[in-house]
């Protein structure tokens, strides 16, 4: 199969140019475009993208070792590629799990981040999207010269092992993000996909569940996933970006009491609640165990992501006269959440090694992703 790099991206400008004209996705299910273009619009979203490389890598005889990382869209491709060729836990993944991937987005390059990381790395890799962008993103991406092609964003799993029986799982919506400033088409995702290790199927999975909603919602998302585990007895190994920031979000009446909630919570029991949110806090972890998942020991107590309070984009919803107060308050928060979004969970198959959260990773003084990579090293009981 030909490098990524020398093969031209698909142009979707013209359907995104058409998508982005109507105001509500009512509106859009009810036009004659999108009967139209329906099957189109499937075909693009609900089909996962394959790539295989001329030449891979041995992977590790004696464990597999997972990398989970939300790579932040790669908006530092060159960085995420020097970290996960040199670091030497990263270097030596069996099996990344990758959340936020572009395809042909002009802040990215206009590259297929998944598929030509994979290219570099010698991995196989299976791409799925969960929105065409009918933007260029936001903030200062909004301003960039050039435009986007392909206009893809989703997640990808890379392996040293062949890949087989790719499906894309579409999870339940509970934000929909063409109605939302960055106006997307698509909804949340899980690639599920699988490999064979000494004679035996592995299921390999990621997903990313929703972040401008509520611990419920997540569940109900890892719901959906785990039906589609229900139908198998192989073993299965689930990681990614879950989100689990433990707040209500998506309104003003849910933004005002997660602000209350940060600004009258005595701080360090806040952190303790942010770093575990498995504790009571995110029910998606207790049906994983009712399921019969693990993620204790594949998991250590670090955090993984941290969030600006005065930064967030909830803040709007708050009335003017509480913001400055509120920017005064988080001070007791030094401005920052730390948290623990990204995780991974097993069944049917035990931690053999090393399990950490790769921390402080920079290079020239800039993180690669604003989300630490986590590895485990994982095997058959």
């Amino acid at each position: 199969m030909p490098s990524p790099s020398a093969r031209p991206l698909p142009d979707n400008q013209p359907l995104t140019n058409q998508l982005s004209r109507f105001a509500t996705l009512t509106e859009l299910e009810n036009s004659t475009f999108f009967r139209e273009h329906q099957g189109q619009l499937r075909s693009i979203l609900d089909m996962p993208q394959l790539f295989s490389p001329i030449q891979v890598g041995l992977p590790n005889q004696k464990f597999l070792r997972v990398v989970v990382w939300n790579i932040e869209r790669g908006n530092r491709f060159d960085d995420v590629l020097f970290f996960l060729r040199e670091h030497p836990l990263l270097a030596s993944a069996d099996v990344l799990l990758l959340n936020e991937a572009d395809v042909g987005m002009v802040r990215t390059g206009n590259r297929h981040v998944g598929f030509e990381l994979a290219d570099e790395l010698g991995f196989h890799c299976v791409y799925g999207a969960e929105y065409l962008e009918m933007t260029k993103g936001i903030n200062e991406e909004l301003n960039l010269p050039g435009e986007n092609t392909t206009a893809l964003h989703g997640n990808a799993i890379l392996s040293r092992y062949p890949l087989k029986n790719s499906r894309i799982l579409r999870l339940p919506t509970c934000f929909e993000p063409f109605h939302f400033h960055e106006k997307r088409y698509g909804s949340r995702i899980c690639i599920v996909t699988e490999i064979e290790i000494q004679g035996k199927t592995v299921l390999l999975s990621t997903g990313h569940l929703e972040v401008r909603n509520s611990p419920s919602c997540r569940t109900r998302q890892t719901e959906a996933i785990l039906a589609e585990f229900s139908q198998t007895t192989h073993p299965v190994i689930f990681g990614g970006d879950w989100n689990t920031n433990t707040f209500e979000r998506g309104t003003k009446l849910k933004t005002l009491m997660s602000t209350a909630r940060v600004l009258f919570t005595e701080p360090e029991k806040l952190k303790r609640v942010l770093r575990h949110p498995e504790e009571g806090h995110e029910p998606l972890f207790d049906r994983l165990v009712q399921c019969g998942f693990s993620f204790r020991e594949f998991n250590d107590d670090q955090t993984t992501c941290s969030v600006e309070l005065k930064g967030m984009e909830d803040a709007a919803l708050l009335p003017a006269f509480l913001r400055s107060w509120v920017t005064r308050r988080v001070e007791q928060h030094s401005g920052f959440l730390y948290m623990r979004l990204d995780w991974l969970a097993c069944r049917g198959m035990k931690l053999q090694g090393i399990v950490s959260t790769i921390t402080g990773l920079e290079r020239n003084g800039i993180p690669p992703s604003d989300h630490a990579p986590i590895v485990a090293d994982v095997w058959f009981p």
